[in-house]
């Protein structure tokens, strides 16, 4: 196992992050919302940024594997460059591009996300940036995350820019499988619970505290794990018509329960035309 710390890094200081690699650690997830002017005003904290390239440097010096981290949105989106520019200076290894998810807090940031448009612009720069970190000698390791649309435009972009990929990508995203929530991933919270993904916290299927994490999972009873393993006749028809539903697996499910009221309903997420989504035609 590869122990692993989700931070804002503030508190990583050489101390602290010496005595979590003495016991164990070996990735640091680093949590960086723009560069230090738009950071510190949107963690309402000034100095904050400050403290957490520390916390990233500390890690790094101390051998850890770090992943710099930055949830978009249009209020931070001018700064993507700059973060990876920054990555690439500090040598950081990995660059996690998020979309916002709409859970929890992240609900109160819904007039912050981006339209479909400005978020096709940003992950053409994200396969873009990553072309021209590998082509300068970095090799970053980039991931966008939290939003399986991702997978079916990675395929539509090699397809059309580097189609001799195009094969060897498809592969890879069959075998991925898109969305996993409540069968390949779980999150266990700081009470016990147990919840279908990290986000999804208002649904819960048990308590580790009263049952073993391996009998609530193995559990076919619990409907809402039932359903999630088996979520393609129960999505939108939007989504079981789609001929991307194979590597999106209906997208991001807390997102569309919080924008439908329906565990099942379409993630407003999904920024592929009409046209995008329909399989192609025999002959065409």
């Amino acid at each position: 196992m590869n122990p692993l710390i989700s931070t804002n890094g503030t508190l990583l200081t050489k101390p602290m992050v010496k005595r979590l690699a003495d016991a164990g650690l070996k990735r640091a997830g680093i949590s960086m919302d723009g560069m230090e002017k738009v950071h510190d005003k949107f963690r309402g904290s000034k100095g904050s940024w400050k403290l957490t390239l520390d916390g990233i440097r500390n890690s790094l010096e101390a051998g850890m594997r770090v992943s710099l981290r930055v949830t978009v949105t249009n209020r931070n989106v001018q700064d993507l460059p700059h973060l990876f520019d920054l990555a690439e200076r500090e040598g950081i290894p990995r660059v996690c591009v998020y979309h916002l998810a709409y859970a929890g807090r992240g609900e109160k940031l819904l007039r912050f996300d981006l339209q479909h448009e400005e978020r096709r612009k940003m992950i053409n720069y994200v396969f873009e940036r990553t072309i021209q970190s590998y082509a300068k000698g970095h090799k970053l390791e980039v991931l966008a995350v939290d939003n399986h649309t991702d997978a079916a435009y990675l395929q539509m972009w090699v397809d059309k820019n580097l189609p001799a990929s195009s094969e060897r990508v498809r592969a890879l995203q069959a075998r991925n499988g898109g969305n996993t929530a409540g069968k390949g991933m779980g999150n266990i919270d700081n009470l016990g619970n147990v919840h279908p993904d990290q986000f999804w916290w208002n649904q819960t299927v048990g308590n580790v505290k009263e049952r073993k994490f391996s009998e609530i999972w193995e559990d076919d009873s619990i409907e809402l794990l039932s359903n999630l393993r088996d979520r393609k006749p129960l999505l939108s028809d939007d989504c079981q018509k789609c001929q991307w539903l194979g590597v999106c697996n209906g997208n991001l499910r807390v997102r569309g329960e919080s924008a439908t009221g329906d565990i099942f309903g379409k993630d407003p997420a999904c920024y592929l035309a009409a046209d995008e989504r329909q399989p192609a035609m025999a002959g065409a």
